[in-house]
C-alpha cells in the first residue's frame, strides 16, 4: 500500500487532530530526524514528517509548525516563533563569521540589541544543533562554531600558520585575542576545541601546529614587510627599532602601528615587539 493510499486507514483523523497537535506543539522545535521517535512516543497515527503534513492537510487544519530552512539548516518550529528561530540562524553565523566562536547567550543579546524577537536559551540551543556543521566546543554546548564556515578567526590562524608551522598555543591565543574579543571570555576548552576541530590545527600540549586541512592565507604587503623586519632580528625587536626601520624601508608609521595593533603575527608590550612564532 502507498503511503498516500495508508493514509486513509486511519481511524477518524479529523476527531484526534487537536490532541496530536498539542502533543506536537510541546515537542518543538524538532528536527525531521527527530519526529518519527516523537510520533511513536505519543501513540500518532502517522510515521514521519511527510505523513504528518499530509495528515494535518487532509483534516483542513493548519499543522502546528513551520519548517525553517537557512544554511543547510532544516528545523520544525511553533509558527509564533517563525521570525525568532530565522533570526537565530541569521545573526549566529553573523557572529560566527566576525568572532570565529561564540556563545548560545550571545545569540539572544544579540536579537535583544538589535529590538529582534528572541528565544529562551535552550529553545536557541535546538535551533542551533539543526544545522549540520555545528561544532559545540565544550560540554555545557554553550560555546559553538561552524565546520567549514569563513570566518575572521579562521582567516587569522590562516595567516600565523602562512608563516610559521609551530606556534605556542598561548602565543596564538593572545595574538588572536587582539581583535577577536570572543576569546577573552572562552574557556581554554573551547579555543582548543575550536583550534583542532574548526581550524584545521594539531594541538600536542600546549604547541599547536598547522593541520593538513589547515587554510594557509597570504600576508599583505605592509604586514610581510613588519613581519621580515622583526624576523630578520630573531623575530624579536625594540618598537624604536622596528619604527626607525620601518621608516627607512619607507612604511609609513601610522600603517605599522596599524599591524602592530591588530596583526596576529605581532605580540607587544610597551617596550618590544615578537612574533608568536619566535
Amino acid at each position: 500500500m502507498s503511503r498516500r493510499s495508508s493514509r486513509h486507514t486511519f481511524e477518524d483523523p479529523a476527531a484526534r487532530v487537536g490532541a496530536l497537535a498539542t502533543a506536537i506543539e510541546r515537542h518543538l522545535p524538532l528536527r525531521p530526524e527527530e519526529v518519527p521517535a516523537v510520533l511513536a512516543a505519543i501513540g500518532a497515527p502517522v510515521r514521519d514528517v511527510d505523513e504528518l503534513v499530509l495528515f494535518f492537510k487532509d483534516t483542513g487544519r493548519a499543522a502546528p509548525f513551520r519548517f525553517v530552512r537557512r544554511g543547510g539548516a532544516q528545523i520544525l518550529v511553533a509558527p509564533t516563533a517563525l521570525a525568532a528561530s530565522e533570526a537565530v540562524l541569521m545573526e549566529a553565523s553573523h557572529l560566527v563569521f566576525h568572532w570565529g566562536l561564540c556563545t548560545v547567550e550571545m545569540i539572544g543579546e544579540r536579537l535583544g540589541s538589535l529590538a529582534k524577537p528572541t528565544l529562551p536559551d535552550v529553545a536557541v540551543a535546538r535551533v542551533l544543533a539543526s544545522i549540520p556543521r555545528l561544532r559545540w566546543l565544550d560540554d555545557a554546548r554553550r560555546w559553538f562554531s561552524f565546520v567549514g564556515s569563513r570566518s575572521r578567526m579562521r582567516a587569522a590562524v590562516g595567516k600565523v600558520f602562512g608563516v610559521f608551522n609551530v606556534v605556542a598555543l598561548a602565543d596564538l591565543t593572545a595574538a588572536l585575542g587582539k581583535r577577536l574579543k570572543a576569546l577573552e571570555l572562552a574557556p581554554h576548552t573551547a579555543i582548543r576545541t575550536y583550534l583542532s576541530q574548526v581550524a584545521g590545527c594539531e594541538l600536542d600540549g600546549d604547541v599547536v601546529r598547522a593541520g593538513a586541512g589547515l587554510a594557509r592565507a597570504p600576508l599583505d604587503r605592509g604586514e610581510r614587510a613588519v613581519v621580515d623586519l622583526i624576523a630578520s632580528h630573531g623575530g624579536v625587536l625594540a618598537r624604536g627599532k622596528l619604527h626607525h626601520l620601518a621608516e627607512a624601508a619607507g612604511l609609513r608609521l601610522a600603517a605599522v602601528r596599524q599591524i602592530i595593533l591588530t596583526s596576529p603575527l605581532v605580540l607587544a608590550n610597551d617596550l618590544e615587539l615578537r612574533l608568536v612564532g619566535a
